[in-house]
């Protein structure tokens, strides 16, 4: 009996350090930190890829803002973070349009390690926010990074000559982070109109 009860808190003490806690990641470190950020259409799902770190999928890519290497119509491999990740598995649905940033691996397959590497592109509004996004983070480049802060830490300093402070829940109001004069700061520049990403 002693035994049953001691691996019951175990398992509760290793389901409370599991727990999700999770960084809030701006989006423009996610695109900075990715080798790819593209439009895609998930095609479909790989039931025999599903396991405990990863879910993969098929898509086509519809339009690439980074990553060289491909391609629109290009199918591609998109791999989530699976069954055992702590804050749930990255499920994606087939018929879906999603802006998935992440690494590129072999054969055209692009990984996805945090939450925010995968989202869904619900209507035209959505993506034509996605698409001003993407081209303002490439026009203002990646020499400084926005600073992460987990969800359960103390306040900390930032260093200044290279992150900026998050300014909103919503990421996509942060504008962009950018050096001027040797400072990080956020842009004031308006977002680039959808005329200048074709």
């Amino acid at each position: 009996m002693q035994a049953i009860v001691c691996v019951a808190i175990l398992l509760l003490v290793f389901d409370v350090a599991m727990a999700c806690q999770p960084m809030r990641i701006h989006y423009q470190s996610t695109y900075c930190g990715s080798d790819v950020a593209a439009i895609v259409l998930v095609t479909s799902e790989v039931p025999q890829g599903r396991s405990s770190t990863d879910l993969v999928y098929h898509a086509t890519i519809i339009d690439v803002f980074k990553g060289d290497q491909l391609t629109a119509g290009l199918n591609v491999t998109v791999k989530t973070p699976g069954l055992g990740n702590s804050c749930g598995p990255r499920i994606l649905r087939k018929g879906v349009i999603y802006l998935i940033m992440g690494g590129l691996g072999e054969k055209n397959t692009i990984h996805t390690r945090v939450f925010n590497g995968a989202l869904q592109i619900s209507d035209i509004n959505t993506e034509e926010t996605f698409r001003r996004r993407m081209a303002l983070y490439k026009s203002v480049g990646c020499s400084c990074d926005v600073k992460s802060v987990p969800a359960w830490s103390w306040p900390s300093r930032r260093n200044p000559s290279k992150e900026c402070e998050p300014r909103h829940e919503s990421h996509w109001e942060d504008g962009a982070c950018q050096r001027q004069n040797g400072q990080c700061t956020w842009t004031t520049n308006v977002l680039p109109t959808p005329l200048t990403l074709i």
